[in-house]
């Protein structure tokens, strides 16, 4: 904060406490034109930091602030009565600040966070209209109030702001000339109308019970660590000038598995420079040569210009030129390089470029300016992209393949500044898939990039970064069902914690099924949800679960359907070059059941699968197909008792039924031939040991061992008076694995279960595993609390050792 006067700053802190009004003579001023100007000395706060306000008006008058909190309405929370007076404004104020006398200093401490609106105000008579602006307060412990982090571009807003003569552009400054150098310590009158452009999209989110916090660009350049208390960064309106700080911190939240939501469009275009000085706030961005706009781009370097460039300083990756330009060499290009020459970019030497394109999946390069002049017919649709009608973007949607959207809407109008990008074009990573796009018309302003498109789309890796990439979607998206519910699937989804719910191996490779009904499949375990890995479903039904079988794997979808991926076409696609997958049944999968009731167990036997279904069918289907009868499947009398679990094991098919009995069959057609357990105690699990005997796992915590497999509950008890209580068991290499509650232990000769003899401790920690995979000679454990380890030796699940961190759900 300035050194403003103290005694100015007291006398507006007692009125604004006390509510105190000066009495000017109203009259001898009512035919007077009166305008009312308004400043702060920031544009956000921490919860309980004092902001202070400066106003001027044409004549000393008395005036009213008034705030309100921006919710899903407008709420009154305070009004202030100060003393207004015709202030100096400091010559060239748009670089250096207005430099004005604070009106009052408010502390925020009994303020809640969020978007607030300052209005002030004068008496009726001296018919002046009221001055608006907004300012942010932030919580003091972020990410304690959501997980939604709304990102509000007042950047980009100051560098349109021409209020003092100039501004960033030489054709909205007053003298033709554009600043380099801009100040934020002035009025803006371009915020209010940017604000509340974009307040239908604060509000529809409110509206369906989502809680945000907020941030401005100031915010994340200034503490970048701020993203890692949020699951979802919500970018949207026209949010075109970013500084290198504000990138790397998004960049790293993307790769710490944080999530983007892009409602904008030319986003990231520009780099700026940001620094607090002895005027206030500066930004820097040498976007203009000689008071000559660069529209006619490529042909003016006016990065060459910034004093900064090769000034021998090194900082030539911080000039303020187009970010596809930003020229990155030495130390700083260390994280792009490898992504520049991947995405088939231009590298000399060891320099690398860096356009926003790597971070968001499209650039403004590729897109262009509807309607530029306002030349527009009427407003352009999207057309959905082949097959992508089946993408979780667009669940409720009811939309056929190939249809158009967003024309109603108004999303791509006249002067709407787009975004494109194609996978492994021009930046955009080879796994960004493309869900929809929309050409350019003939009357529609491009930047000369390799095609020129709006593109919507979605990449999945450590975190997963959606762009819409239209600058209109926020102001206008409520007017049409199908960009409503795009906008709460992406809100909804993107902001839940993603967790791990499944692990199914597959030969050498393992799919992860998570919470929000995506799944992944890669060969890398100790990579489950990076670029490595593949998108294996993504579609608007949840994926629920995975059969594993020798020629392929069985997918069971939400509403009855269950998918077959062979084993060829999965090698196909996962020796491909990495990229996105298409939803699932884009793999070569046929559909193999249709008929709408849930699984409830089911396994693979020889070349077929056995299912037990929710309506207590159950049905042998001797090639796989046809899960649910048809072809040569047969359905099997499995008798009064509804199946609840079919293992396989020892060579046998073994089943659990609701009444706790259990039997043993070698004949998927005929399941009840031996009964080999009937008490009052469920079975949880059956493992199979040698020369056909198995291993039996009861709820109340006993583990028997069967040496024939038939008379389960007559063998020898290996686990009933153990201090843990066994919660899993599975088979290893060397013996049988057995999971409590933050321990788990191997034992080769089935004695010792909790640990001692030649029994081996996996794992002793806090929490408890509730999947071990073994694949590729090692374990990948998933535990209760979401994490995943990867263990190349099967010894340290849970780290240490040579075990990685697989997954970390955010």
């Amino acid at each position: 904060m300035k050194n403003y006067n103290r005694r100015t700053v007291l006398s507006g802190m007692i009125a604004a406490a006390l509510g105190a009004k000066t009495s000017l003579a109203v009259a001898n001023t009512a035919s007077r034109s009166l305008q009312l100007e308004m400043y702060t000395d920031a544009s956000s706060v921490e919860q309980g930091e004092t902001l202070t306000f400066f106003v001027r008006a044409s004549y000393a008058v008395a005036v009213k602030l008034d705030l309100y909190l921006i919710g899903s309405a407008e709420t009154h929370v305070a009004s202030f009565h100060l003393n207004a007076e015709a202030q100096a404004t400091r010559a060239r104020p748009y670089r250096y600040g207005a430099a004005w006398s604070p009106s009052a200093a408010i502390s925020t401490s009994a303020y809640a966070p969020g978007l607030y609106m300052a209005k002030v105000h004068a008496d009726p008579l001296h018919r002046a209209s009221a001055y608006v602006s907004y300012f942010l307060i932030r919580p003091r412990e972020p990410g304690a109030l959501s997980k939604i982090l709304f990102l509000w571009p007042f950047a980009t807003s100051e560098a349109y702001n021409n209020w003092g003569g100039r501004c960033l552009y030489s054709d909205i400054s007053r003298d033709g000339l554009a600043s380099p150098v801009i100040s934020n310590q002035r009025p803006n009158p371009t915020l209010a109308a940017d604000v509340a452009s974009n307040l239908p999209l604060l509000q529809f989110t409110l509206k369906h019970g989502l809680p945000v916090e907020h941030c401005s660009s100031y915010d994340l350049h200034f503490n970048p660590a701020l993203l890692s208390h949020y699951r979802l960064l919500v970018i949207f309106g026209h949010d075109e000038y970013w500084s290198w700080e504000m990138r790397q911190a998004v960049e790293a939240f993307k790769q710490a598995g944080g999530n983007i939501a892009n409602f904008s469009g030319n986003t990231c275009w520009w780099q700026a420079r940001f620094a607090k000085t002895g005027q206030g706030l500066q930004m820097t961005c040498y976007r203009t040569v000689a008071g000559i706009d660069t529209k006619s781009y490529p042909n003016e370097d006016n990065y060459a210009q910034d004093p900064i460039y090769n000034d021998g300083s090194g900082r030539n990756h911080l000039a303020s030129i187009e970010w596809y330009r930003v020229p990155v060499s030495g130390s700083a290009a260390a994280a792009t390089y490898k992504e520049s020459r991947d995405n088939n970019l231009p590298t000399s030497g060891d320099q690398a470029f860096y356009p926003e394109n790597i971070m968001l999946g499209v650039s403004f390069r590729c897109g262009f300016i509807a309607g530029a002049n306002k030349t527009l017919p009427k407003p352009l649709p999207y057309s959905l992209a082949d097959g992508a009608f089946r993408h979780w973007i667009f669940a409720n949607c009811e939309l056929p393949d190939g249809a158009t959207f967003g024309e109603l809407a108004r999303v791509i109008e006249n002067e709407c500044e787009v975004d494109g990008g194609r996978p492994g074009q021009g930046g955009s990573p080879r796994n960004f898939q493309v869900l929809a796009n929309c050409p350019s018309t003939d009357n529609s302003h491009h930047e000369g990039g390799w095609f020129s498109e709006a593109t919507m789309g979605i990449m999945v890796g450590k975190g997963s970064v959606f762009s819409a990439s239209t600058n209109h979607w926020a102001r206008n998206f409520q007017r049409e069902a199908t960009t409503r519910h795009i906008t709460l699937n992406v809100m909804r989804r993107l902001s839940a914690q993603r967790r791990i719910h499944s692990l199914t191996s597959l030969g050498n490779a393992v799919i992860a099924l998570f919470s929000d009904g995506g799944a992944m499949i890669t060969r890398r375990p100790a990579a489950l949800a990076s670029q490595d890995a593949r998108i294996w479903y993504d579609g608007a039904k949840p994926m629920l679960s995975a059969l594993s079988a020798p020629h392929g794997v069985y997918t069971e979808l939400a509403g009855g359907r269950i998918y077959f991926t062979p084993a060829s076409a999965i090698a196909a696609q996962l020796s491909a070059v990495s990229g996105p997958a298409a939803p699932l049944d884009f793999w070569d999968s046929e559909l193999v059941y249709a008929d709408g009731r849930p699984v409830l167990a089911w396994a693979s036997w020889a070349d077929g699968v056995l299912t037990a279904f929710s309506d207590d069918r159950v049905c042998w289907s001797p090639d796989g197909l046809n899960l649910g009868g048809g072809g040569n499947t047969i359905a099997v009398d499995a008798g009064p008792s509804p199946i609840k679990h079919i293992w396989i094991a020892a060579g046998a098919i073994y089943i659990a039924c609701a009444d706790h009995s259990c039997y043993r069959a070698t004949d998927p057609a005929n399941l009840r031939q031996t009964l080999v357990y009937q008490g009052k105690v469920p079975i949880l699990n059956i493992v199979g040991w040698s020369h056909g005997a198995v291993c039996v796992h009861f709820a109340d915590g006993r583990i028997a061992y069967s040496p024939d497999g038939v008379r389960l509950d007559a063998g020898r008890l290996l686990a009933d008076s153990l201090a843990l209580k066994p919660l899993a068991i599975s088979a290893s290499p060397t013996g049988l694995r057995v999971c409590f509650d933050g321990l788990v232990t191997d034992s080769p000769d089935l004695k010792n279960l909790g640990g001692g003899g030649s029994t081996r401790v996996l794992y002793q920690g806090n929490t408890s595993a509730a999947s071990i995979q073994a694949l590729h000679g090692g374990l990948l454990t998933l535990f209760s609390d979401g994490r995943a380890y990867w263990s190349p030796d099967g010894l340290h699940l849970g780290g240490g050792g040579n075990s990685v961190l697989a997954y970390l759900p955010k």
